[in-house]
C-alpha cells in the first residue's frame, strides 16, 4: 500500500505529525463505524468539519476509503439530496491464508473485511520441502486467479503448519507430520518462492483465532481449541489474545503425561496424542483383531488398515471390541481435558481436526465427566469452521498484520473488529 502519511522525521506536535494522527483517527472511525456520512465522521471523531473534509479527500485519493450514494434502503427516507456515505475500501488489499494439512492444502483469499473471494483445495503433495513449497505457490496463484484480482493486490500470505513454529523467525522447530520441515526457515523460503510478505504460525494457534473470529468461540475471551488428528495440539486464547508461549510451543498437549498404564507411543508423537489420536484407534483395533475380537472392525475397514472410521462403524453395529476401544480413548481424552481445564479454566473447549466430527456424539459423556472432575467445567463444542479453521485464522492474522502496518504508518492504532 502506498500511504501519503507525511514526513516520518517530524517532531511530535508538528503539523505533519498532527495531520498523521488526524488521518489515522478518521480512518479508524470510518473503518469501525462506517458506512457513514461526513457529518457523522465529524460527530464521531470530534474533529472539525474542515479537518475531516481535508482528511477524507486524502483518503479517497489514496484509495483507502470510498464514497457512494446512500442506497436508499433505509426507511423512511429523509427529504432532500441523498446522503453520500464513506466506508473503508476493503478491496484495497488482499490476504491469503494457507493450511498445510497432512492430507490437504487449503488456501482462502479474502479482502480486508474477511469476505472470502476464493477457495482452493489440493491434496498435500510429496512432503519434501521443495515439492511442498511449489504446491503452496500453486494454490496461492490459483486463489488469485479464481478471485479475479491482480497478484500485486496481495498484501500478505499467512501459512499454518503442524508442529512448533518459532514466532521470531517463522522457522519450523518441530513437526512430526512433516519431518523434512524440521529446522527449515519456512517463512523465508516461502517469501522467496512467492515473492510476497509471508507469516508462518502453528496450525492450532491459527485455528483458535479462526474460531474466535468467525466460529464457535465468537465473543468469548478464554478458549482452547484442541486439534485432534494423528497428532493432538492445542491453541490457547487468553483474554482475547492467542497465547504462543516463550518460544511458540504453547499448547503441545500431545506430550501430556498419562497416569496408569501407558500405551505404546506412536513414533515421533507424545504419550497423550498416542493414546487418543488416530493412531490409537488403529493400534487398539489391530490388537483386538489379533486377539480374534474385532471381526466387525475388520469388516468395517473394508480391506484397509482399521482406523477411527472402522472402529466407530463397528461400534454402531454393536461390536463389543469397538465399544471397549472407544471407552478407553474417551476416558483418556477426558483425563487430558481435565488437566487442560484445571490449569486454564477456559469458557469453552473447541474440538477440531479430523477426529472432531466422529467424536461429536460423545460430547455429553465428556461434559458429564468433566463436570465430575473439575470445579468449573467449560462448554464443549465441535468446531464450527470444520477443516477451514486454520485457514480462517490465517486470514484473521493477515488482516491484523495489514491493518497494524497501515495504522502505524498513519500514526494510530489498528481498528480491526
Amino acid at each position: 500500500m502506498v500511504i501519503h502519511s507525511g514526513d516520518s522525521r517530524a517532531q511530535a506536535g508538528s503539523p505533519s505529525v498532527l495531520r498523521r494522527l488526524n488521518v489515522a483517527h478518521v480512518l479508524r472511525t470510518i473503518r469501525s463505524e462506517g458506512p457513514m456520512s461526513r457529518g457523522a465522521v465529524v460527530t464521531a471523531s470530534g474533529l472539525s468539519k474542515p479537518t475531516v473534509n481535508e482528511v477524507v479527500e486524502g483518503l479517497l485519493a489514496d484509495g483507502l476509503i470510498t464514497e457512494s450514494l446512500d442506497d436508499g434502503e433505509q426507511s423512511p427516507r429523509r427529504p432532500g439530496p441523498k446522503a453520500r456515505l464513506l466506508q473503508f475500501n476493503a478491496r484495497r488489499g488482499m490476504v491469503v491464508g494457507v493450511d498445510i494439512g497432512a492430507a490437504k492444502l487449503l488456501a482462502l483469499l479474502s479482502d480486508l473485511d474477511g469476505n472470502i473471494l476464493a477457495t482452493v483445495r489440493h491434496p498435500t503433495p510429496d512432503k519434501a520441502v521443495k515439492k511442498l513449497l511449489e504446491a503452496i505457490g500453486e494454490v496461492v496463484d490459483e486463489a488469485v486467479a479464481q478471485a479475479g484480482v491482480g497478484r500485486d493486490s496481495l498484501e500478505v500470505v499467512v501459512v499454518g503448519t503442524p508442529g512448533v513454529v518459532d514466532p521470531s523467525t517463522g522457522g519450523v522447530v518441530f513437526t512430526p507430520q512433516f519431518p523434512d520441515l524440521h529446522g527449515q526457515p519456512l517463512r523465508d523460503l516461502l517469501s522467496q518462492t512467492l515473492g510476497f510478505s509471508v507469516l508462518v504460525q502453528s496450525e492450532a494457534h491459527l485455528a483458535v483465532a479462526g474460531e474466535h473470529w468467525r466460529g464457535a468461540a465468537a465473543a468469548l475471551r478464554n478458549v482452547v481449541y484442541v486439534q485432534m488428528g494423528v497428532g493432538v495440539g492445542m491453541g490457547i486464547l487468553i483474554n482475547g489474545e492467542v497465547y504462543h508461549g516463550a518460544a511458540g510451543a504453547s499448547g503441545e498437549v500431545g506430550y501430556l503425561p498419562l497416569g496408569g498404564e501407558v500405551p505404546a507411543r506412536v513414533e515421533g508423537y507424545g504419550p497423550f496424542e498416542s493414546a487418543v489420536g488416530a493412531g490409537a484407534f488403529a493400534r487398539l483395533a489391530s490388537s483386538a483383531i489379533e486377539r480374534g475380537k474385532g471381526e466387525a472392525i475388520l469388516a468395517a475397514a473394508v480391506g484397509a488398515e482399521p482406523g477411527p472410521e472402522a472402529v466407530l462403524g463397528a461400534l454402531e453395529a454393536g461390536d463389543r471390541a469397538a465399544r471397549a476401544i472407544v471407552n478407553r480413548i474417551l476416558d483418556t481424552l477426558c483425563q487430558g481435558l481435565t488437566s487442560i481445564t484445571a490449569v486454564l479454566n477456559p469458557e469453552m473447549v473447541v474440538l477440531g481436526g479430523g477426529l472432531a466430527r466422529p467424536l461429536a456424539a460423545f460430547l455429553p459423556r465428556l461434559e458429564q465427566a468433566l463436570a465430575a472432575t473439575v470445579p468449573v467445567p467449560p462448554r464443549l463444542q465441535i468446531t464450527a469452521l470444520g477443516d477451514r479453521a486454520v485457514a480462517m485464522g490465517a486470514l484473521r492474522l493477515g488482516i491484523e498484520h495489514v491493518e497494524t502496518r497501515l495504522f502505524e504508518m498513519l500514526g494510530g492504532p489498528s481498528a480491526i473488529s
